[in-house]
């Protein structure tokens, strides 16, 4: 397949996603931010990477769609302490989380440490069967900040 023909398959892919996106949003406004995150998640090239096919893991599952982003400044000194804060605090209102997407944006001065990923693999841990997709980028349009995209389905 040439480079035109993957671009040009790769644009229909993500067409059809945004349709999707839009299928599942209970308005406009909150379609285009969850069209904007998703956006972010398939055009970045990360150190683990993610996908369309990951987004649409996502849409495919059962339950109410829901998406948000969570920025954490780099001086902060407990970031994976203060991701938790904020991922509870989004999530707060939800029933049982059925499936969540996590791309976490690190700033390439400051990768992520273990330190930011334990408080991260606790919560996930206080979701148990959860259908869980993640990947990791380096962000530099955004030097100062760890920032996760967040897409996820639930009751």
């Amino acid at each position: 397949m040439t480079n035109n023909e993957q671009n040009t398959e790769n644009s229909h892919e993500v067409e059809w996603l945004m349709r999707k996106i839009t299928e599942q949003c209970p308005n406009a406004a909150y379609a285009r931010r969850a069209q904007a995150l998703a956006m972010d998640v398939v055009t970045h090239y990360g150190i683990i990477n993610l996908d369309a096919e990951d987004v649409n893991l996502i849409l495919d599952s059962p339950g109410t769609f829901a998406a948000f982003d969570v920025v954490i400044d780099d001086d902060c000194p407990n970031r994976g302490d203060e991701l938790v804060s904020q991922l509870t605090a989004q999530t707060a209102g939800f029933g049982k989380i059925n499936s969540i997407l996590f791309y976490l944006f690190c700033p390439d001065k400051r990768q992520l440490e273990f330190g930011d990923i334990q408080p991260f693999s606790e919560w996930l841990q206080n979701h148990p069967g959860s259908d869980i997709v993640w990947g990791t980028a380096i962000d530099n349009q955004s030097p100062t900040s760890l920032r996760a995209v967040v897409l996820l389905k639930h009751d």
